[in-house]
């Protein structure tokens, strides 16, 4: 190695001949060490960022939230409250929203029926046009075999759901028979936000005509031990969009109401 900055001279009292060129040596194998030490580090930041996904984890069980919920819908997860599930009996979710109550939401108060569709159960009440319906398993969710289930089960499947709901989405496409829409349409989907003191944790989200910022149907999913309900409230009738997210939360908690009073 030639270093012409110290041809004919001194460097911090080292002059050339044998102790030069040992100085150099020392330089030159720093020099290659720092190099090297300088790849690690962009091998390591070039790593592409791991996306963690909430689940079954300790850290999202104990973060404590203010009384009340913070309304954000990326607020910290609410902590698991108890280890034993409250509801090992199937409820009838029928039960859950008295033919009263069912009047003040869905013109003609029409009884409440069983349905089914595929592996998700529940319960509606509709008329042309306007439909309430609580259903387990709610759509987006893995969450089965709820009364055999535990409470710190049905927290996870619901952090998840929220983890996807974050983001506006769409298009949705969607259909609802038993209030008259036998035909698929298709909806953009608003991002969820969390709904202050509805069970132990709830979220709610919206289908708003497509391109449009007219909300036609309110999805709230809510958790109580183990127990995870989706109550979904659709109005095509032209009603304001605030209407239709009040009555869809006055019903989720209706629901949860009635629930609390049928826990052992």
């Amino acid at each position: 190695i030639r270093d012409r900055g110290l041809r004919g001279g001194h460097a911090g009292g080292v002059a050339g001949g044998p102790w030069r060129r040992r100085w150099l040596l020392v330089a030159a194998s720093a020099g290659v060490a720092a190099l090297v030490a300088a790849a690690a580090v962009v091998v390591v930041n070039a790593r592409a960022p791991v996306k963690v996904i909430a689940g079954p984890s300790t850290a999202a069980r104990s973060v404590p939230v203010t009384p009340g919920g913070t309304g954000a819908a990326t607020g910290a997860a609410a902590p698991v409250e108890e280890q034993e599930p409250r509801f090992t009996v199937p409820i009838d979710l029928c039960t859950l929203v008295t033919g009263a109550q069912a009047a003040e939401l869905v013109p003609g108060s029409p009884k409440g029926e069983p349905t089914k569709q595929g592996e998700q159960a529940g319960c509606a009440w509709a008329s042309k046009g306007v439909g309430l319906f609580v259903n387990d398993r709610p759509f987006g969710t893995t969450y089965e075999d709820m009364w055999d289930s535990e409470p710190v089960d049905a927290h996870d499947a619901f952090v998840n759901l929220r983890n996807a709901r974050q983001d506006t989405g769409g298009p949705v496409v969607w259909n609802q028979p038993a209030i008259g829409l036998t035909e698929p349409v298709s909806s953009d989907r608003s991002a969820a936000r969390d709904v202050p003191g509805l069970g132990s944790e709830a979220l709610t989200y919206d289908a708003l005509i497509r391109h449009e910022e007219d909300v036609i149907r309110t999805v709230v999913v809510y958790r109580t031990s183990n127990v995870l309900l989706e109550v979904t409230y659709i109005d095509l009738t032209g009603s304001p969009s605030g209407q239709i997210r009040e009555r869809a939360v006055r019903a989720a908690r209706w629901s949860a109401a009635a629930l609390e009073e049928k826990a052992p």
